[in-house]
């Protein structure tokens, strides 16, 4: 017969390889099957001022946005947050071949949350390049996610919204 230690050791020795499996289930299995949203848009409603700051020696943007996503198939057993944002990716003239700038951002904690309706909401973060590469420059926006989940890696998506060109002269 086996003495109580030994099988107090073997217990806890099974308990812990079941919850090890179980974490290993809960991380690779959502991962695998989260759909991407399919009803995302994103795109420029409307433009504030482009401006030149003699100070900072820069360009300046400030930008109202329309936004619509549905962030609800991305929230599953092992969501714990999206954080949500919306870059502005552009070409400049200059020495940067490709900038790409945040401009608005949500954390996104709950499936009741992760609709987003915005209609000409203001960017948190105004648009600048350092130089004079805004000027008449097409800008890319995009809606990007990532996935904090509770158990495992983080996972990144995003899609691509409407084009928009800058003004070719300063609006202020």
């Amino acid at each position: 017969m086996h003495s109580v230690g030994t099988r107090a050791s073997i217990l806890s020795s099974y308990s812990i390889g079941a919850v090890f499996l179980l974490a290993i289930a809960i991380a690779v299995g959502p991962a695998l099957l989260t759909p991407d949203p399919q009803d995302v848009s994103v795109r420029v409603n409307s433009l504030a001022f482009l401006r030149y700051l003699p100070e900072e020696q820069c360009d300046q943007a400030y930008l109202a946005l329309d936004i619509d996503a549905d962030l609800r198939p991305l929230f599953h057993t092992n969501t714990a947050h999206v954080y949500a944002y919306v870059t502005a990716a552009y070409a400049n003239s200059s020495s940067h071949v490709r900038n790409e700038v945040v401009v608005w951002d949500r954390m996104i904690s709950s499936r009741d949350t992760a609709v987003v309706k915005i209609v000409k909401g203001w960017v948190k973060y105004s648009l600048k390049d350092w130089g004079v590469g805004l000027r008449g420059a097409p800008i890319r926006l995009w809606l990007r996610w990532s996935l904090m989940p509770r158990v495992g890696g983080l996972t990144y998506g995003g899609v691509e919204g409407e084009a928009y060109t800058m003004p070719s002269e300063y609006t202020r």
